[in-house]
C-alpha cells in the first residue's frame, strides 16, 4: 500500500509516493526525509476534486 503526497521545497512542488507501514496500534504511517521521520497518515486531510 502506498500514499501519494505533495511536498513543497524552495517554491517547487514535488509529488512523491511512499510505502505505508503499520505501527503497534495498527495506525498507518510513512517515513519521510533523510532522518526517516515517522509521519502519521491520520495527521492529513483527504481532499477530493
Amino acid at each position: 500500500m502506498t500514499i501519494t503526497v505533495a511536498v513543497t521545497k524552495a517554491g517547487k512542488i514535488f509529488v512523491t509516493e511512499y510505502d505505508l507501514k503499520r505501527d503497534r496500534e495498527q495506525g498507518l504511517y510513512f517515513q519521510y526525509g533523510i532522518e526517516n521521520t515517522k509521519v502519521n497518515v491520520n495527521d492529513f486531510e483527504k481532499i477530493e476534486d
